[in-house]
């Protein structure tokens, strides 16, 4: 796993300062990736000229006048400024070669902010042929003069030896200055420098002091990054809660790796009580990034869930990827709320299912549990299904293997097929009721005659176990209870 850059990186983000109304790029990237994009920033109040004015009034015609013929005269804002309306197509048609001209005559004049700005274009090859060995002098030049960013970009460029002889010592000191600076991408790469010993240092408690630093800012990878550490206990003592912690930080801000460890960690109960559905939704989402591991994860949470869990677990992550607005299931909340009051048993059991996946409203298994059984109480099959698989769970409700049965049996007896498989499953193991094979067989029987092609598996398990004798007993028994349910 690259634990430098996040597989899912998201946009690069652009930062506003109040000192000078000049580009300056920004890049927000790992040190895999080269510089993207640019910060804008404004010059105070105070020291306005006419044509800043007209820019913030959107009166570009009237900026470009003055802005030219400025920059023709040689005034170095005036000529960054240029550049800008060139680069970003403000007032005038898009052109890079415009502003990369107008950004070369600032930087030759010393201009450090230009000179990262010329670097960038020269490693974009935007409005200038692409040479890397050229924007590595202007990003020298911009470095020397304090510039975090092009500290930071030919940090990058030393460590992946772009343009210039690759010299990790020499990278590690660049990203130490930006770092100072309170660049983000600089403090989470000198904390993987320090992490993985290039540069000859490595340093496990240094790397997660940057990382720390990065991830206060919000910084989505060193959030990754160090709940990895957690989780491993490097250069930290282990600790699973503060792992699932920041892996839930990066995942909701789209790191896909960050969403296979919290998976992972619902998975197997590491730092967060075991939850398959908040496992297989994690994975769900990894996979729609194009996460090759994810579907094999999806694979083994299903195999510890069932169907209704499965839809449940897609419906969540269709929820976190906002297909399914907060606001709609907001709504809804209150006509079930109003309904379930009034002794609607589907809108009970809606409501219930609302607050046990916290959909438009925080996850509340105790609530969850109020609502199952007010509409299992009044025979809704799939109701009684989840207040069974409460009571085997622990969950909003103590342990209770027998009660679990009694409604699992109440929905099996409706034809709920996940009641069915679980219900066998309580006989083959003497959970809640009396070991009984040929009762789970009986169970899986049934199961499978509705459909279900997972209790198929495990009735040829089962099977071995059991006599001929016991096997027919069993389907005769199958038979029986669906004439009764029938009837």
């Amino acid at each position: 796993m690259n634990t430098l850059c996040g597989s899912n990186r998201g946009h690069p983000r652009i930062i506003v300062t109040r000192i000078l109304w000049l580009i300056l790029f920004s890049v927000i990237i790992a040190a895999c990736d080269g510089p993207q994009n640019a910060d804008v920033n404004v010059i105070n109040q105070s020291q306005k000229s006419g044509y800043l004015i007209a820019i913030e009034q959107g009166d570009y015609e009237t900026a470009l006048k003055e802005l030219r013929s400025l920059a023709e005269k040689g005034d170095v804002y005036a000529q960054m400024n240029l550049g800008k309306l060139y680069y970003e197509g403000l007032g005038v048609p898009q052109n890079y070669q415009e502003a990369a001209k107008w950004w070369l005559l600032a930087a030759q004049k010393g201009e450090p902010t230009a000179q990262h700005n010329i670097g960038l274009m020269y490693t974009n090859g935007q409005g200038v042929e692409q040479d890397h060995k050229e924007a590595n002098k202007w990003y020298r030049k911009a470095a020397e003069q304090g510039i975090a960013n092009a500290q930071y970009n030919l940090g990058v460029h030393l460590q992946n030896g772009t343009g210039i002889t690759k010299n990790y010592e020499e990278a590690r000191q660049w990203y130490l200055k930006a770092a100072e600076q309170g660049l983000a991408n600089a403090q989470n790469n000198l904390a993987l420098m320090y992490s993985k010993g290039f540069g000859g240092i490595q340093d496990h408690e240094k790397a997660v002091y940057w990382y720390k630093i990065a991830a206060e800012q919000d910084d989505e990878v060193a959030q990754f990054n160090l709940g990895k550490k957690y989780y491993d206990g490097q250069g930290v003592k282990q600790d699973y809660n503060e792992a699932v912690k920041y892996f839930r930080m990066a995942a909701k801000k789209n790191v896909t790796n960050a969403k296979i460890m919290l998976g992972s960690a619902y998975l197997a109960g590491k730092g967060i009580e075991q939850d398959f559905v908040q496992a297989y939704k994690w994975f769900y989402l990894a996979a729609e990034d194009g996460d090759q591991k994810a579907p094999k994860q999806m694979i083994l949470a299903s195999k510890f869930m069932t169907k209704a869990d499965i839809n449940d677990a897609i419906e969540l992550a269709k929820y976190e990827m906002g297909i399914s607005p907060t606001r709609a299931y907001s709504a809804v909340f209150k006509v079930y709320l109003k309904k379930a009051e009034s002794g609607d048993v589907d809108a009970q059991y809606n409501l219930g299912r609302m607050y046990a996946l916290g959909l438009g409203i925080s996850q509340d298994h105790a609530e969850a549990f109020k609502w199952y059984i007010r509409a299992a109480e009044q025979g809704h099959a799939v109701a009684q299904f989840n207040l069974g698989k409460n009571y085997f769970d622990s969950k909003g409700v103590q342990r209770d293997y027998s009660k679990g049965v009694k409604y699992l049996h109440m929905s099996a007896s409706q034809g709920i097929t996940d009641a069915q498989h679980m219900l066998a499953a309580a006989y083959l193991s003497g959970k809640g009721v009396d070991e009984d094979m040929v009762q789970g067989y009986k169970w899986l029987y049934i199961a499978v005659e509705a459909g279900d092609t997972e209790a198929q598996k495990t009735m040829n398990v089962v099977k071995q176990y059991l006599s001929k004798k016991e096997i027919q007993d069993a389907i005769d028994m199958a038979k029986a209870e669906k004439i009764t349910k029938n009837n």
